[in-house]
């Protein structure tokens, strides 16, 4: 794949061709890197029942009937690692792609053992077939009738509908595991298990029987042995869990092991070291590691041994609060082969455990109890633990103060929560009595929804759902209950008649689970669809609240487009534009037709309304489009409508990334603007292309310690968040912002921007050491909102850190602000320097060269320079020049310096030793007649034309901004 990718980047005729790969899981994670200019897709989970039944059906139907075809195939959605976080699109299923196992981790982890990995597909891969390709929600599977697959289809189905399995259907939603389950059916004698662990047990013997060669059983337990201890290896190495060295196999299992493991297909070579050749391992799938693992756990100490007076200590262990650790703990509670009083000793633990630092982490560790007894069921806590779960999550009566209490939102969101993995039956019945006994509207509502989500065709919440609705009084949670119950009983007539007659907006989930029966009696009967005018306006009006508009109209049909921008540049009814914008933003993206014509409108239209709204639209539908940037610059130059500036300088965060104009032309509005909110949005959108610009960050940070209007504090408290990931300097004035601000809405939007840029442990531990002072009884008593939000800001750190990382920052006092001081040592120099900004005249590019420590061949000094110049200036840019030396180097500065619209480029060389072949090329390059200007960050001695910084220098920042202002003077 490496080769691929570097033969589509050096150009030819492969570059042209439409490349579609696919693979497993296991290979994607040790190689997925290596194609990361390939748009990647992933399948979605089946759908219960409908998808999950269809797909059992035609298994067994193609089993009996080859001719019907391979079973159908989960629809795909296109994403993968967005850094943006933009929401990716869901695509049609494909035609007959093959099922591709693997996919990304719920928990926010790199990669999730449990869902699938569609192929990666190349840009622009899908030529005429991509645009043919269905819409969301359509197949191309043929219609099948219900029970099609015969009697073995139909026994798993009624066997999967059973009392007691809402765990196996959860599970099988994935399609890999419904793969297996169909596949091991026969073998299950009619029966299935009731928790993950049984089912992978089953279908790890069921395996065996289909591989060759065939094992006894005390040759399947040695070997499933020495695969727990080869796949607990692997869990134990932080840096790549799943890939495992052809060493580790050979020195963990032993030769004859190791090899008979990879002939069964148990572990499969994905990969080999670029430098050594060695092999690379994973197992069939990364589950199946997760439960050869749990089987290696001897005890429960393994994930937890704590030490209450030192959680530092090395034998200490709290795996317990560790992501990757979560799956084997759960399966390791399945075992049947593990005692149930050592189980129990396990689940004691975690319910009593105690962190000494605010419970944060004990209440962490309850709920892993909450989700270890839906896989160990006969828990004698288990009921206790329900109870105490939904009593934090949905408030209890206070029989002492004769009122309703409820429990801090993290708390109560993070019990709701857990309900979805615990034992479904216990919490079912438990909220189902909570709803018929209780007289708080806050508990009903919240106990209504959460039906509506674990009580999927659960006949005890479709039923309690039902009198629920026919005896509230309340509205607003009487249509909360109906909303539950046409997800949980998509058909339901009760749901219908009240959605029909009560004038609720219909939402698309709800759509999307009727039949056509239930949904024609729907449109009959709603209110909603009975006063649509004849006129134009209305019509369109009901597409777009239906969002049907999109799905109508042609994507690339010319027509449509032009009518839709015909009426942002005619219509006199501001309603009606905004419509057609709106429209345009969902049919036209990346459309040239749409973009030009918006491009023309923002250049021409004589209304700024017209042009205001077109830029908006731009940013929706385009990105780093060259003409759209320019225009978009051109109408912040020359518009002299805040508003119209204000947009268009949003719109340019949204669609442009470290284009140096456009970086350029933000940072001299917020320089210039006498209108703080330009400058503000201004600000938000230089940090999104480019990250941490100190001028934004800085910019924001003075509104929210200086202004005096709240609403504007609150803003930039906002566009901090977007903008200031993992940032000290922003860190600092929203923990400040919470702990001294009076304005409620301003410490709320401080947490929720903290929780954004909250992701490091170290920016972490500096927001938790600056608010746990505030969690005090007397500030619960007088200022119950502060309290409030700090431990909503503390609540998300915990989710971030180690338990020993916690414990250590709680307990430590408070440090000084961290803000950088740029006068101490330099010990972070790549961060300083990105602080330093072009001047009129010069463009300033910082250069981290440690790459070419003791390089000494002139072309690859000479071409490693040049690319990480055009990275650093034109990261778009893929075309990077072929080159051997400085003369051919220095070709290139007139092209560059006109593209920068600047008369110097300035590089600032960092990070490794200016030694003699270095040091040689440099002098070579530097020219100021050319105005090519080269600075180093070197103790070393340097000649003319090359000027030096000292690595510890006083005021290093501020000396290199001096020698880049005195460039052309």
């Amino acid at each position: 794949m490496a080769e691929i990718e570097r033969q589509i980047r050096t150009g030819g005729c492969i570059q042209r061709a439409r490349i579609v790969l696919s693979c497993r899981q296991n290979v994607w994670d040790a190689i997925g890197s290596a194609l990361d200019s390939f748009d990647t897709y992933r399948t979605l989970e089946f759908s219960y029942p409908e998808q999950v039944e269809m797909f059992i059906d035609k298994w067994f139907l193609t089993l009996a009937n080859p001719q019907f075809g391979t079973p159908p195939n989960p629809p795909l959605v296109r994403g993968g690692t967005r850094e943006d976080g933009e929401t990716i699109d869901r695509l049609g299923t494909p035609p007959n792609p093959p099922l591709v196992r693997g996919g990304t981790r719920e928990d926010g982890e790199q990669i999730r053992e449990d869902e699938t990995l569609a192929p990666p597909l190349a840009r622009g891969a899908g030529g005429v077939l991509s645009q043919q390709l269905p819409e969301a929600g359509e197949t191309l599977a043929p219609p099948l009738a219900r029970g099609a697959g015969g009697v073995l289809s139909q026994q798993l189905r009624e066997a999967l509908a059973a009392s007691g399995k809402e765990r196996i259907r959860d599970l099988v939603k994935n399609p890999l595991r419904c793969s297996l389950l169909c596949g091991t059916w026969q073998s299950l004698d009619g029966d299935l298990p009731d928790t993950k662990a049984k089912l992978y047990q089953r279908f790890v013997t069921t395996l065996y029987q289909w591989k060759k060669p065939h094992l006894n059983w005390i040759q399947q337990q040695d070997l499933n042995a020495g695969l727990g201890k080869l796949a607990l290896a692997g869990m134990l190495n932080e840096t790549s869990r799943f890939q495992l060295r052809e060493s580790v196999g050979y020195r963990v299992m032993g030769a004859s092991q190791f090899e008979l493991a990879c002939r069964l297909g148990w572990v499969n070579l994905v990969a080999r070291d670029a430098e050594t050749l060695e092999g690379i391992y994973a197992f069939y799938h990364p589950t199946f590691q997760e439960y050869f693992a749990a089987l290696a756990v001897e005890d429960w100490h393994f994930f937890l041994n704590p030490i209450p007076e030192n959680p530092q200590h090395p034998d200490a262990r709290y795996r317990i609060f560790e992501k990757q650790w979560k799956e084997v703990i759960l399966l390791w509670l399945g075992r049947e082969e593990v005692g149930k009083e050592e189980k129990e000793g396990f689940i004691k633990a975690l319910v009593k455990f105690k962190d000494g630092c605010g419970e944060f982490y004990g209440y962490r560790a309850y709920f892993l109890a909450a989700a270890g007894i839906a896989e160990f069921k006969d828990c004698s806590l288990a009921d206790e633990i329900v109870s105490q779960v939904i009593k934090w999550g949905f408030a209890y009566f206070n029989e002492e103060k004769q009122k309703a209490r409820t429990f801090l939102e993290p708390i109560a969101e993070g019990s709701r929560e857990i309900l979805k993995e615990t034992d479904r039956e216990r919490a079912i019945s438990t909220l189902v009595e909570l709803i018929n006994t209780s007289q708080n509207g806050y508990t009903w509502w919240h106990a209504a929804k959460s039906l509506g989500i674990i009580g999927q065709n659960n006949t005890v919440a479709i039923a309690a759902l039902v009198e629920f609705i026919s005896s509230c009084e309340n509205k607003l949670i009487r249509r909360q209950a109906a909303k539950s119950l046409g997800i949980i009983s998509p058909n339901n007539p009760v749901a219908i008649q009240f959605i029909a007659t009560s004038g609720e907006v219909v939402t698309a989930e709800f759509l999307e689970n009727l039949d056509d029966k239930s949904l024609k009696n729907l449109l009959v009967a709603s209110a909603i669809f009975a006063d649509l005018k004849a006129t134009i306006q209305d019509e369109l009006i009901s597409l777009l609240e239906t969002d049907c508009l999109a799905k109508i109209v042609d994507k690339n049909n010319p027509l449509a487009l032009g009518a839709l921008v015909e009426l942002i540049r005619t219509s006199q009814d501001k309603s009606i534009r905004w419509i057609a914008a709106q429209s345009l933003c969902k049919i036209g993206k990346d459309n040239p037709v749409a973009i030009s014509a918006l491009v023309d409108l923002i250049r021409n239209s004589g209304d700024e309304d017209t042009r205001r709204l077109a830029a908006e639209s731009l940013g929706h539908i385009n990105q780093d489009n060259p003409v759209a940037i320019s225009a978009l610059v051109d109408l912040i130059n020359i518009s002299q409508d805040e508003s119209t500036r204000r947009i268009a300088a949003y719109s340019l965060g949204v669609i442009d990334q470290n284009n140096p104009v456009a970086i350029a032309s933000l940072v001299e509005l917020i320089n210039t603007s006498q209108n703080e909110d330009t400058r503000r949005i201004a600000a938000e959108s230089l940090g999104k292309i480019d990250k941490d610009n100190p001028v934004a960050i800085a910019f924001l940070v003075e509104l929210i310690r200086n202004s005096g209007d709240e609403d504007t504090r609150r803003q930039a408290a906002y566009s901090l968040g977007e903008i200031g990931k993992d940032n000290p300097v922003a860190l600092s004035a929203l923990v400040e912002l919470i702990g001294t601000s009076q304005d409620n809405n301003n410490r709320r939007q401080g947490a929720e921007s903290l929780k954004k840029i909250c992701q490091d442990n170290r920016v972490a531990i500096v927001a938790l050491s600056g608010l746990k002072d505030c969690l005090t009884s007397e500030i619960y008593e007088n200022d119950s909102n502060r309290y409030t939000i700090c431990y909503q800001v503390i609540w998300d750190c915990a989710q971030n850190m180690t338990y020993p990382e916690f414990y250590r920052a709680w307990h430590t006092q408070p440090t000084n602000s961290p803000i950088p001081d740029n006068h101490r040592q330099n010990t972070d120099i790549p961060t300083l320097l990105k602080q330093l900004q072009p001047t009129d005249k010069t463009w300033v590019v910082p250069l981290n060269i440690r790459a070419l420590e003791g390089e000494t061949d002139t072309s690859p000094i000479a071409q490693e320079l040049c690319t990480q110049l055009y990275q650093a200036i034109f990261p778009a840019d893929t075309d990077i020049p072929a080159i051997r030396n400085a003369p051919e180097f220095k070709r290139l500065i007139p092209q560059l310096k006109n593209r920068l619209q600047k008369q110097h480029i300035a590089l600032i060389l960092h990070s490794c030793p200016c030694e003699d072949a270095l040091s040689s090329f440099t002098r070579k390059l530097a020219d100021t007649h050319m105005g090519i200007h080269i600075a180093w960050i070197t103790d070393t001695p340097l000649e003319w034309p090359l000027t030096g910084f000292p690595v510890d220098g006083d005021d290093l920042l501020n000396a290199v901004g001096n020698w880049i202002a005195g460039i052309g003077s």
